[in-house]
C-alpha cells in the first residue's frame, strides 16, 4: 500500500512538473504574435510590441509584455493613439491543452491615451476590425503556430493611466490622470461591470456602472442598468432600465445632490458673473421614465439649503414636446434677502436697511393642457404681500403669461432711497435722461395683466384702489390704469399726498417697442375730483396750485430715451378746478397795493405780495392747451375769484422744465366775480417765468413799456389837438403812431385804492386790460407832472 500512494504522488508531482513546464512549452514569441494579430484584428490598427513576452505562472498563468503602442489613426498628428508601460495577459490553464487561448485578464501599466475630436464626425478612437483573417497554414482556420484565441476578456484594467482629449470642436481640451479602471464581462450575453476613479481636471471622480448585457447595450431593448458617480463637487445614482433606441430611453429611480455648485460650473466651463454658493447645497430624488428629450420626473422631491435660501419642490415635471408640464407645490424663503442679494453680486448700497429683508413663498402648481397655473397661497416680500395666479405656456413661440394679482398695500419708498437711506424727492431741475430705453423686453413674452393695489406708495404720495389691467402681444401693450372711491367713497385722511382721494382716474395706456425706429407712448387720461395740487407736486415737487378738478388729455410721445418723450411730446389737455387757489401770488393784493404802483412801474418789481407764503383763492378755474414738441401753451386760463378776474397767455416747456406766462388781473366790483368789471380794474400783466424752482415775478415791462410809449403820444397829440386844432395833431399823431383820446378827466375816475374790491357799484361799461393799464400810465404821468 505504502507503495501505491508513493505512485500515487509521484504521478501527481509529473503532472504537476508537466502542468508548470506546459507554457515553457510553447515559444515565447508565439504569444507575442498572437496578442499582435488579435489586437490589431480587433482595432484595425497597427500593434508594436517592444519585446518578446515574459511568461509568468504565479499568480495566473500569462505573459508580460513591456512597451505596448497602438498606431493613431491616419490623419491624426500624435504619434500613436495608446501606449502602455507595461501589459500583462493572463490566460485559462485548461484551454491550453487543446491549443486554445482564452485570456483571463489583461492589465495596463502606466498606460497614455490620446483622444482627437477633430470634426463633429471625425476622431481618432472609431476603430475598424479588420474584415479578412490571416491565411491559416495548418489546416487549423489560424496562423501558423498561432493557437486558436477566445476575443473575450473577462477582465481588464488600467493602472496608473493617463488621457488626454482635445475637442477641436469646442475648442476644449480635458486631461485625466490616476485612472484606475478595471472592467468585468463573462460573455456578450453577461453582466458587464466598469469601476474607475480618475483625476480630471484636477478634480477626483468616481465613476460605478453594472449592466446585464454588453450586447443588450447596443440593441433596441431594456437592459436591467446601475450607475453610481460620486465627486466632491456633485454625486448621483440610477438604479432602472435602459435602451439604446434612436432615441436612447430610460426608466428607474434616481438620486442626485450638488456638493459645490461654483466648483461645478467651473468645471462644466459654465461662466457666472454671480457667486454661486449663495446657493448651497441642492438634493434631488425620484423616479425617471421615458425618451432622453421627452423625460418624465415623477415624485419628484428636491431641496435647496444655503445659509440664506431654502427652497423645496414636490411633484412631477414632464416634458411635453419642448415645454415641461409642471405639477407640484413649491416653497421658498430668506429670511436675509439683502445678504443672498449681495453674495450674487448684486448692489445694494443704493437701498436702505428697510428693503430686501425677506420673502417667503407658497405656491401651487398645476397643468391645464400646455398652461402651468400658479396658485399662489402666500407671497411676502419683505412687508408686501402678493395673492393671485398666474399661468404660463413654455410652449409657443413667444411664451404667453397670464397673471391676475391683489396687493392689499405697496409701499415703493424703500426700493427708492439713495445712499443716505432718505427717500428720494422730486428733482425738477435734473435734465431728463438721455440714457435709452430698452423695450425690447415687451416682445419675450405675450400676454394679460390684472393688477389691483389696494394702497400704492412712494413714501410721498398715496393712490387707492389702483387696476391695472392690460394686454401684451407682439411688443405692444395696451392697458388702462384706473383708480376710483368704492360705494361709500374712502374713510378717514390720508397721511401724505392723495391726489385721488376723493376722486377718479381712467388713463388708457399703449407702448410699443418698435426695433428699427423710436419707441411709442400714448396716454389718453380722463378723471375728475382730482387734487391738482398734489397731482402737481407728486410729479413735479411744485406747490403753485390748490383744489379739486376734472383732468382731460391726450397725449403722444415717442423717441428712444426719457429725454425723447418728453421733448417729442404732443397732445392736448383740459382742466376744470373748483374752489382752489393759486399758490405763491395774492392778485387782490397787488390790486389794492394802489401806492406801491408807482415804485412797481419804476423798478419793474411786483410788491410783496408775490411770494411763497401769499396765495390768490378762486371759485373756479378753466385751463386748457396744446402741447407741441414738449411745449405746453396755453390756449385759455379763466380764473374767477372773490373781486379778482384773471386771464393768461404763455407756455410751459417741458423738456426744460421752465416756464413763461403772462398773467392779466382784473379786479371787479362783486365779490362773486360775475361780470361787472369796470374802469377801476388796473389789467397791467404780470410776467411768471424762470424754472419750475425757481419762479421770478415782475410786471410785464415789454407790454407796459409799448403801452406807455403810445400812451405818451396820444398825450402830446390830445394836447396839440386842444392847443393847434386838429390838422396839427393828426399830422403829429400819424408820426408818433398815436391817436387821439379822451383825457383822463374825460374817463370815468378809478375808485381810490383803499375800495379796490369793497364797492358793490356796477361799471357802466366793459375795458379791456390795455385800458385799465392805459388809465394806470396816465394817473401815473400826470402825477409824474405834477411833482416835476
Amino acid at each position: 500500500m505504502k507503495k501505491l500512494f508513493i505512485g500515487i504522488a509521484a504521478v501527481f508531482l509529473i503532472l504537476i512538473v508537466a502542468v508548470c513546464a506546459l507554457p515553457f512549452l510553447v515559444p515565447a514569441s508565439t504569444y507575442g504574435q498572437v496578442a499582435e494579430s488579435r489586437l490589431e484584428a480587433m482595432l484595425g490598427r497597427d500593434v508594436t510590441l517592444a519585446s518578446d513576452p515574459k511568461i509568468t505562472i504565479f499568480p495566473q498563468l500569462g505573459a508580460r509584455i513591456d512597451d505596448v503602442e497602438i498606431a493613431n489613426a491616419e490623419g491624426f498628428d500624435d504619434p500613436y493613439l495608446a501606449k502602455a508601460g507595461s501589459l500583462s495577459v493572463a490566460v485559462k490553464w485548461l484551454p491550453l491543452f487543446s491549443r486554445r487561448v482564452e485570456i483571463a485578464a489583461l492589465r495596463f501599466e502606466d498606460a497614455e491615451v490620446l483622444l482627437h475630436q477633430k470634426s463633429a464626425t471625425l476622431n481618432n478612437w472609431t476603430f475598424s476590425p479588420a474584415k479578412e483573417t490571416p491565411e491559416p497554414v495548418d489546416g487549423s482556420g489560424a496562423p501558423a503556430g498561432d493557437p486558436g484565441f477566445d476575443a473575450i476578456v473577462p477582465r481588464a484594467e488600467l493602472t496608473n493611466a493617463r488621457i488626454v482629449f482635445r475637442d477641436e470642436v469646442a475648442g476644449e481640451v480635458y486631461e485625466a490622470e490616476e485612472i484606475n479602471l478595471i472592467a468585468r464581462l463573462e460573455g456578450l450575453e453577461a453582466p458587464v461591470g466598469l469601476d474607475l476613479n480618475l483625476v480630471l481636471n484636477n478634480e477626483p471622480l468616481s465613476l460605478t456602472i453594472e449592466a446585464s448585457s454588453l450586447l443588450g447595450l447596443t440593441r433596441d431593448e431594456d437592459v436591467e442598468t446601475q450607475v453610481d458617480f460620486s465627486s466632491d463637487m456633485a454625486v448621483a445614482s440610477f438604479d432602472g432600465t435602459f435602451r439604446a433606441a434612436d432615441t436612447p430611453i430610460i426608466s428607474g429611480n434616481f438620486s442626485s445632490g450638488i456638493r459645490d455648485l461654483p466648483g461645478l460650473m467651473a468645471f462644466l466651463n459654465i461662466e457666472s458673473e454671480q457667486d454661486m454658493s449663495a446657493i448651497g447645497q441642492i438634493d434631488a430624488s425620484g423616479s425617471v421614465s421615458g425618451a432622453v428629450d421627452t423625460l418624465s420626473l415623477l415624485n419628484l422631491d428636491v431641496k435647496q439649503q444655503s445659509s440664506t435660501l431654502r427652497s423645496d419642490f414636490t411633484g412631477d415635471i414632464r416634458m411635453e414636446g419642448s415645454s415641461p408640464a409642471i405639477s407640484g407645490t413649491l416653497r421658498s424663503s430668506s429670511s436675509n434677502l439683502r445678504q443672498l442679494l449681495e453674495q450674487l453680486n448684486v448692489d445694494m448700497s443704493a437701498y436702505g436697511s428697510s428693503a430686501f429683508k425677506r420673502f417667503d413663498a407658497d405656491i401651487a402648481l398645476t397643468q391645464s393642457g400646455s398652461r402651468t397655473n400658479a396658485t399662489i397661497n402666500s407671497l411676502e416680500f419683505d412687508d408686501v404681500e402678493v395673492t393671485g395666479t398666474l399661468g404660463f405656456d413654455l410652449s409657443r413661440d413667444v411664451p404667453s403669461i397670464n397673471a391676475d394679482l391683489s396687493i392689499p398695500k405697496l409701499d415703493l419708498s424703500p426700493y427708492l432711497v439713495t445712499s443716505s437711506g432718505k427717500p428720494q424727492a422730486s428733482t425738477p431741475t435734473d435734465s431728463w435722461s438721455e440714457e435709452p430705453i430698452d423695450l425690447s423686453p415687451l416682445r419675450l413674452v405675450n400676454g394679460e395683466v390684472k393688477l389691483a393695489i389696494a394702497d400704492l406708495t412712494d413714501g410721498r404720495g398715496s393712490v387707492q384702489d389702483l387696476r391695472v389691467s392690460g394686454t401684451l402681444s407682439n411688443g405692444r401693450f395696451n392697458g388702462t390704469l384706473n383708480t376710483s372711491a368704492p360705494d361709500g367713497g374712502r374713510s378717514g385722511t390720508p397721511s401724505m399726498i392723495a391726489p385721488l382721494y376723493n376722486g377718479n382716474l381712467t388713463t388708457n395706456i399703449a407702448v410699443a417697442d418698435v426695433p428699427n425706429g423710436p419707441n411709442t407712448l400714448r396716454i389718453d387720461a380722463n378723471g375728475s375730483g382730482i387734487a391738482a395740487a398734489e397731482l402737481i407736486r407728486f410729479f413735479t415737487g411744485m406747490n403753485v396750485l390748490r383744489g379739486v378738478g376734472a383732468l382731460d388729455s391726450d397725449v403722444r410721445m415717442s423717441g428712444k430715451s426719457l429725454a425723447d418723450f418728453v421733448r417729442g411730446m404732443n397732445g392736448t389737455y383740459s382742466a376744470d378746478v373748483a374752489e382752489g387757489a393759486i399758490l405763491g401770488i395774492n392778485l387782490p393784493q397787488l390790486l389794492r397795493a394802489a401806492a406801491d404802483w408807482r415804485t412797481a412801474l419804476t423798478s419793474g418789481n411786483l410788491p410783496s405780495a408775490l411770494s411763497p407764503s401769499q396765495e390768490t383763492d378762486f371759485s373756479s378755474l378753466t385751463l386748457n392747451g396744446n402741447i407741441s414738441n414738449g411745449v405746453a401753451n396755453i390756449d385759455t386760463f379763466q380764473m374767477n375769484a372773490p373781486f379778482v378776474r384773471a386771464s393768461a397767455t404763455g407756455s410751459i416747456d417741458l423738456f426744460n422744465r421752465t416756464l413763461d406766462i403772462r398773467i392779466t388781473p382784473r379786479a371787479v366790483n362783486t365779490s362773486s366775480a360775475q361780470g361787472n368789471e369796470g374802469l377801476n380794474g388796473f389789467g397791467i400783466p404780470l410776467k411768471i417765468s424762470g424754472s419750475w424752482t425757481s419762479v421770478s415775478g415782475s410786471l410785464d415791462m415789454d407790454f407796459i413799456s409799448d403801452l406807455a410809449r403810445r400812451e405818451a403820444g396820444n398825450l402830446i397829440q390830445n394836447e396839440l389837438s386842444d392847443r393847434l386844432g386838429e390838422d396839427a395833431s393828426g399830422i403829429l399823431g400819424s408820426v408818433l403812431g398815436g391817436s387821439r383820446t379822451p383825457t383822463p378827466s374825460q374817463t370815468t375816475t378809478p375808485a381810490p385804492a383803499d375800495e379796490i374790491g369793497e364797492t358793490e357799484e356796477t361799471a357802466e361799461e366793459e375795458t379791456t386790460p390795455e385800458d385799465a393799464a392805459r388809465s394806470l400810465l396816465r394817473d401815473f404821468i400826470t402825477n409824474r407832472n405834477r411833482e416835476d
